[in-house]
C-alpha cells in the first residue's frame, strides 16, 4: 500500500496494516479485469516506447506500471525509463521539441541549465523529460483511472500481474 495512504490509518502499526491487507480478500479475479489493466499499461508503454524512438533514447529498460493517483481510488498507468547520458545541447533540445510538435505533442522547455526539464502533452498522455548528473529520464502518464478504493489497492499489490518466470 502507498505510503500516502497511510495518514487514513494512523493508529495501525506496519505489521496491523500488513496484516489487515492480507486478510482483505482480494476483488474476484476475473479475465476481463486483467485485460482492461494490461490494455491500459500497453497503451501508456507503447506511447513511451515511441517517444524514446522519436528522441533517440533506448527505450530497452523502460517499463509500464501502476502508480498511486491524487486519492486512494484513482491508479496512474505509467511508463518509466532511464539511461545513461547527458543534458542534451540547445541543439539538440530544439530538435526533439521539433520533433515532439510535428507528432502533437504540445510543450516545451521548462528549464535547461544545469538540469534540463521538458514538459508536454498529447491527448491523454503527459509526458516529462528530465537530464542531469549523468542521466536522462523519461516518464509518460496516461490519464488516471478511478477504479475504486479496494481494487486499486489489489492493483498496487500486483495481485492482476501476471507472472513473468523465465
Amino acid at each position: 500500500m502507498p505510503l500516502s495512504y497511510l495518514s487514513e490509518l494512523p493508529h495501525l502499526t506496519a505489521r496491523q496494516l500488513r496484516a489487515h491487507v492480507l486478510e482483505t480478500p482480494p476483488p474476484p479475479s476475473s479475465e476481463e479485469v486483467r485485460e482492461e489493466l494490461q490494455g491500459e499499461l500497453d497503451r501508456v508503454d507503447s506511447t513511451g516506447k515511441d517517444l524514446c524512438h522519436l528522441m533517440g533514447m533506448t527505450s530497452t529498460w523502460g517499463n509500464a506500471r501502476w502508480e498511486a493517483g491524487p486519492t486512494p481510488d484513482v491508479l496512474v498507468p505509467t511508463f518509466r525509463v532511464v539511461v545513461q547520458g547527458g543534458v542534451p545541447t540547445e541543439e539538440v533540445i530544439a530538435l526533439i521539441v521539433r520533433r515532439l510538435t510535428k507528432h502533437g505533442w504540445s510543450g516545451g522547455v521548462a528549464s535547461h541549465e544545469p538540469i534540463l526539464r521538458l514538459d508536454a502533452q498529447r491527448a491523454a498522455f503527459a509526458m516529462r523529460l528530465t537530464a542531469d548528473n549523468g542521466q536522462v529520464r523519461l516518464k509518460v502518464d496516461a490519464a488516471p483511472v478511478r477504479l475504486g478504493r479496494t481494487l486499486a489497492t489489489w492493483v498496487l499489490a500486483g495481485v492482476y500481474e501476471e507472472d513473468e518466470i523465465a
